[in-house]
């Protein structure tokens, strides 16, 4: 018999061993078995065939230096697991369980680990950089040294999380949690934050580097210059050229033995000799000490205020109109271009907050159907990294027809596709929302309630209270 375990996009292949229709590798009630194989080999084998290794349960394992870059393992169980030195890089684990694991000097660079539990897991001197992090759970984790760099940690949970001397330039932390984390030595060169960015109590601020002024300035800390160490100028590392210096000293004194020009040898520039100033006549009249400075000719300074001191202020401070180029003249009756359907498309599917925010204002009618379409088609896919990046345009085009595809995945998709239509939805302020979810509610069983209570939660409606109240 097969494994039963499945989701919308993956169907285990693996032999019952169980009594509960489940594989060793989805029954954590058989772990005193035994592996029926090596874990770390046979999870590497799996990856080398494409396989995927969604939902396996491999918490506390010894997986040390194991190599699963481009893994598809959403909802991966590797709690407490021993995992130094591996490689997760652009591996897809939305949703897996990290927590009080030993991550040092692992590679996750760019991995997909949006609502993934990191909390109090080791990540020490571990490469993060470009990784998804979204609402991630990285509380009390250990990121000492790491490189968190152009990292997506927007909502993340970083409470009490050990930051020092990371790196978090360019880092995405809106919405993220930082009380009471230790941040000194760490690095903010264009971190991007916002209003929601939560960092009471959070230790080491003022050592921090690179933080933005704005910052410093709302927290009341004093002003700090950047204190990386500089390198020194091509001028200071240049070494002199001596020998080039002692021939053109030798040049000098020479033409001056000689009274003839003295050469400019290259990159030196000599001074001519300056003539001696005359202090008598050619009739042998003495000449005065100081004699007499010729006029200074006045100009006339035009009052203030006039076209004249105008004219003479914009061209003293190169402002003239004259230097100025004329601005190119839109033609009468000529308007900017309208984006196509496939531009927007473009710039929906681009993953950035402001491109994706201005194609949903732009995206008309009927084109705003078609395209809710197969956004919606995406985030029901079997590709976890496409859901992922078409939840946030679909959460930006509120389409009612699309609703109840996404309602019907509440009650039966994966944890992961479940995240992801939450996300959409709870967006969504639409007056069939409600009536829909309240439906779901009373179908689903309770462990899949969870989502649809998120969603009623944000919208906050009185019948939606009444539901709550009543669970």
């Amino acid at each position: 018999m097969i494994c039963a375990y499945e989701t919308a996009r993956f169907r285990c292949d693996q032999p019952v061993a169980g009594d509960r229709g489940l594989c060793f590798w989805h029954d954590p009630a058989i772990r005193d078995q035994g592996y029926p194989a090596p874990p770390k080999e046979f999870l590497e084998s799996r990856i080398a065939r494409r396989l995927p290794i969604e939902g396996f349960f491999l918490e506390e394992a010894s997986l040390r230096g194991i190599q699963l870059e481009g893994a598809s393992g959403p909802e991966l169980r590797l709690a407490g697991a021993d995992l130094p030195e591996s490689s997760f890089a652009d591996a897809i684990l939305l949703s897996s369980d990290f927590a009080d694991a030993n991550l040092t000097r692992s590679n996750l660079r760019g991995a997909q680990l949006k609502f993934s539990s990191m909390v109090c897991a080791t990540l020490l001197e571990a490469d993060l950089s470009g990784a998804t992090l979204k609402f991630a759970e990285l509380r009390g984790a250990d990121l000492r040294h790491a490189a968190l760099k152009t990292a997506l940690l927007s909502g993340a949970d970083l409470r009490e999380a050990d930051l020092r001397n990371a790196d978090l330039s360019q880092a995405d932390l809106r919405g993220a949690d930082l009380r009471g984390s230790r941040l000194s030595g760490s690095i903010w060169t264009e971190a991007l934050l916002d209003g929601q960015t939560l960092l009471a109590g959070a230790v080491g601020l003022n050592e921090a580097l690179d933080l933005p002024q704005s910052l410093r300035l709302k927290l009341g800390l004093p002003a700090r210059k950047f204190t990386r160490p500089i390198p020194r100028s091509r001028a200071d590392a240049r070494p002199q050229n001596q020998a080039g210096a002692a021939l053109a000293e030798k040049l000098i004194a020479s033409a001056q033995a000689k009274s003839q020009p003295i050469p400019s040898p290259v990159g030196h520039s000599v001074q001519p000799p300056v003539a001696p100033v005359p202090t008598s006549s050619p009739s042998g009249a003495r000449l005065p000490e100081n004699p007499p400075k010729p006029p200074v000719s006045k100009q006339k300074i035009p009052p203030p205020g006039s076209p004249a001191s105008r004219k003479q202020l914009q061209v003293r401070s190169g402002m003239a109109r004259l230097s100025k180029p004329s601005p190119a003249r839109q033609a009468p009756g000529r308007s900017t271009p309208k984006p196509t359907e496939e531009d927007l498309w473009v710039d929906l599917m681009s993953g950035e907050p402001d491109r994706v925010e201005q194609a949903a204002r732009q995206v008309d009618r009927e084109a705003r159907r078609r395209i809710a379409r197969r956004l919606c088609d995406l985030v029901l896919s079997e590709d976890p990294a496409a859901a992922l990046a078409a939840a946030e345009p679909l959460a930006a085009l509120p389409e009612p027809t699309v609703a109840p595809d996404l309602l019907k995945a509440l009650a039966r998709a994966g944890q992961t596709t479940q995240y992801n239509v939450a996300w959409v939805l709870r967006h969504w302020k639409i007056p069939v929302l409600e009536a829909h979810l309240l439906k779901v509610l009373q179908a689903v069983s309770p462990s899949r309630q969870i989502n649809v209570i998120w969603i009623l939660e944000e919208l906050g409606t009185e019948a939606a209270w009444e539901v709550l109240e009543s669970l």
